[in-house]
This record gives structure tokens, C-alpha cells and sequence, in this order.
């Protein structure tokens, strides 16, 4: 979700402090340094600890995740209101949140909208809630904003976590906002994913130019250039996941076999590791395998 504001007093962040601000969740990470003056990393642990990302600064906003409780304590600390909202994962426990945001300009994949109106019309939404989680305007390829003096570019990379995922870019600060593309720490979730779609579509941020990679889940490093490192990382993993599964098929196993015999020890302690084990074999076993198109 993407909100672009005017923040006034940017300097009055502490160096280094994980100060809270009227009721946003804790900084992750602030500095007032010359290289990164306008930014200010909040976690929200709502939701079982998912990333939630706020960067504030003296020209722009970009928020996501958010209900009503954060988009009030967003506002009253900016005294601004949040006019623009970028959507990427269809799922209920995400797609919901757009309902604190009915009279907000919304913006998302052309896909994206496509599978959350699926997903209303499977679980008889109602018309006025559907309205307010549907977004304004879609797009193909990307869209370029121009707000508080910044180039915000939201972008579609490719199928990845799902087939409609949107990321934001802000060339001007140098950072991506990942959403679902990137777990930090933790295991892929890929119910709906496209493993070897994924691969691609990371490569594609690294060429983005940015220096720091916002997850979608998961801590940000006290450096938060650090995250290029945690972002090969989970990049590793779904070559490790897609290797593996590979090489079953190529000794003739079946789906279920593959799913017997796989095994990530290196992964094993993450956070969903058991969850999404048997789910990881299954899609990319399916997708290898051109059951999964």
C-alpha cells in the first residue's frame, strides 16, 4: 500500500533510536546520517509478526499493510491523510486491510484484481465490500507517480509469491518495497507462488538499481543495505528448493515420492518451514514438470 504525503520535520528522528511515535509501532531502523536523512523503518507485529513498513520522511510516505487503528495513528502523526494505496497480495488476511482504506485511490495488478474478485465471488462478498477492497485503477507493466517531488514507480515483475504481485520502487531514496516477494529469515510461502517465476522476478529487483530491500516478512537489519544480503539468501533458498525437486523428477519420482524423500535441513528451524515444506515440492514439482502452467 502506497501513501505519498508531505512530512514536515523529518530531522526530528533520534540517530539511531528506536523511539516509538504516537502509537505507530517501534522504528526498526532511523538514522538522520547524510547518506539516508529522510528515512524511518517501522515494524508492526500485528498478524503474527508480518513485516509492516512505514517510511517517513520530509517529502514522502509509503505504508502497507495497515487497518484502520494504524491508518488513524499514520495520519494523526503526519496530519495528513493517506490518499493512495498500492495493493499486492489478493489473500483475505491482506486484501481485507483495503476495507480501512474504502475512500482511498487504489492501486493494483490487473491480475491481482482479477483473483481477489475471484475470491469475493467464491466467498459471496457482498457488493459494497467488494467495492471498497477492489482497486481503482490496475495496470500491466507499471505506473509512475510523481508525488512530493519523488518518482514512485510500482512495478509487476513476474509471477512470484502470486501471479499478481505489485512492488514499489523509489529511485530517488533507492529502495524497493518487496511485499510477498521477499521473506526475510523465514520460509517461502508459495501456496499460490510460481517457483521458477519467482527466481526470475528477483533477479529483475536486483537490477532496479535499489540498495535496500523493504520484505514482506521479516526483520530489517540494524544496515539496512544489509537486506541485499538476506535478499540472495531467500533467493538461495528457492534455487535450493528447486534444485532438489529437480533432481527427484530426474530419477523418475512421483509427486508424492518427491514429497517423501525432500528435505531443506538448512531451513529447517525457519519460521513455516513445516507449514509450507510439502507445499514447496508440490508446486514446483508441478510447475518442473508443466502439470502447473
Amino acid at each position: 500500500m502506497l501513501a505519498e504525503e508531505r512530512l514536515a520535520g523529518s530531522r526530528a528522528n533520534t540517530r539511531g533510536k528506536n523511539a516509538n511515535r504516537r502509537g505507530l509501532s517501534r522504528p526498526v531502523w532511523s538514522q538522520e546520517a547524510e547518506d539516508f536523512p529522510r528515512l524511518n523503518f517501522q515494524r508492526d507485529s500485528v498478524q503474527g509478526g508480518d513485516l509492516r513498513f512505514a517510511c517517513l520522511g520530509r517529502l514522502g510516505r509509503l505504508i502497507s499493510g495497515f487497518g484502520r487503528a494504524e491508518r488513524k495513528a499514520i495520519e494523526d502523526t503526519i496530519r495528513q491523510p493517506v490518499r493512495v494505496l498500492v495493493s499486492s497480495t489478493f489473500h483475505n488476511n491482506y486484501s481485507k486491510g483495503n476495507l480501512a482504506y474504502a475512500d482511498v485511490w487504489k492501486i493494483g495488478h490487473e491480475n491481482y484484481r482479477t483473483d481477489l474478485f475471484e475470491l469475493m465471488q467464491r466467498e459471496k462478498v457482498s457488493a459494497e465490500e467488494q467495492k471498497a477492497r477492489l482497486p481503482n485503477q490496475t495496470f500491466r507493466d507499471r505506473i509512475t507517480l510523481y508525488l512530493g517531488g519523488k518518482e514512485i514507480q510500482i512495478l509487476y515483475v513476474g509471477r512470484a509469491h502470486t501471479r499478481g504481485d505489485s512492488i514499489v520502487y523509489v529511485p530517488q531514496d533507492r529502495i524497493v518495497y518487496l511485499s510477498e516477494l521477499f521473506f526475510a529469515n523465514q520460509f517461502l510461502f508459495i501456496n499460490d507462488g510460481y517457483g521458477l517465476d519467482w527466481l526470475k522476478a528477483l533477479d529483475a529487483v536486483e537490477a532496479l538499481g535499489a540498495e535496500i530491500f523493504v520484505p514482506g516478512h521479516g526483520p530489517i537489519p540494524a544496515d539496512p543495505r544489509e537486506t541485499r544480503q538476506e535478499l540472495r539468501r531467500f533467493r538461495q533458498m528457492l534455487v535450493d528448493v528447486r534444485d532438489a525437486v529437480q533432481k527427484e523428477i530426474a530419477r523418475g519420482a512421483t509427486e508424492d515420492q518427491a514429497v517423501a524423500t525432500i528435505r531443506w535441513p538448512q531451513y529447517e528451524k525457519m519460521q513455516s518451514y513445516d507449514a509450507q515444506r510439502e507445499t514447496a515440492v508440490r508446486r514446483l514439482y508441478q510447475q518442473l514438470t508443466g502439470a502447473l502452467k
